[in-house]
C-alpha cells in the first residue's frame, strides 16, 4: 500500500479499494467480450478464405 493510501481514513481506503476492484471486474468482462468478438471474426475469416479457395477451384474446373 502506498503512503498516500495509508494517509487516507480507513473507510476511504476501503471505498477506493472496492472501486478499483469493480473497475478491474468490469474491464475483465469487456476483455472477454473483445476476445470473443475477435475469435468470431477470425473464424469468419477462415471460413471466407476456405470458401474463396473452393470458388476458385470450381471456376478452374469449369474452364
Amino acid at each position: 500500500m502506498s503512503n498516500s493510501m495509508l494517509a487516507m481514513p480507513a473507510p476511504r481506503r476501503l471505498a477506493l479499494s472496492a472501486s478499483r476492484q469493480l473497475e478491474r471486474w468490469a474491464m475483465q468482462a469487456q476483455h472477454r467480450d473483445q476476445q470473443r468478438r475477435e475469435a468470431m471474426a477470425y473464424e469468419q475469416a477462415l471460413e471466407a478464405r476456405a470458401q474463396h479457395r473452393l470458388d476458385a477451384l470450381a471456376r478452374n474446373l469449369l474452364r
